[in-house]
């Protein structure tokens, strides 16, 4: 994980995806311990409170647009990564993911070794976007099924000069 300091447009790519497509967009249920007050809302003892984190990633006031995928939002004017102060995709407070350390760093390798190794296109110039209308939603969300095409950038054979000198070549 320490290259991902080293890698501040990949980190910035990374939280965008999952700031825009939180694959839990609810937290898990809680429940008030003691009456309180919340933002001029009363919530009684023993309210079932359940975060919603789509909200929190999705608002105007805090992203200023959304709906646009914009990784450079998290990048300083000199590129270096810019660490969220609104991000909780892996919840928050003393009820955070105990595992985020974990899925941060099987998420960083899981990306960095598909761009490296692969070209990934859609099946089709034609095909439709994924976008939140076509998410199927509960606790999770869920892409459709759609194809795309992987190919492969070089192959084991194939050093990556040899696979440089053949994308100048052509």
């Amino acid at each position: 994980m320490t290259h991902l300091d080293d890698m501040p447009y990949t980190n910035a790519f990374m939280t965008e995806m999952l700031r825009i497509r939180i694959p839990g967009p609810l937290g898990l249920a809680h429940r008030a311990m003691e009456a309180t007050k919340l933002m001029g809302y009363d919530i009684p003892k023993d309210t079932q409170v359940i975060t919603n984190f789509w909200a929190v990633h999705h608002d105007p006031k805090i992203w200023g647009d959304p709906e646009e995928f914009r990784p450079e939002r998290f990048l300083d004017a000199d590129g270096k990564f810019v660490k969220p102060t609104h991000l909780v995709a892996f919840s928050m407070g003393s009820r955070y993911c105990m595992g985020e350390s974990i899925a941060r760093m099987e998420f960083f390798i899981f990306v960095v070794v598909m761009l490296q190794r692969y070209h990934l296109l859609l099946a089709r110039d034609d095909s439709p976007p994924i976008n939140e209308e076509c998410l199927r939603s509960g606790q999770f969300l869920v892409p459709p099924s759609h194809e795309m095409r992987v190919k492969e950038r070089f192959s084991r054979e194939k050093s990556i000069m040899e696979y440089n000198q053949q994308m100048w070549d052509d």
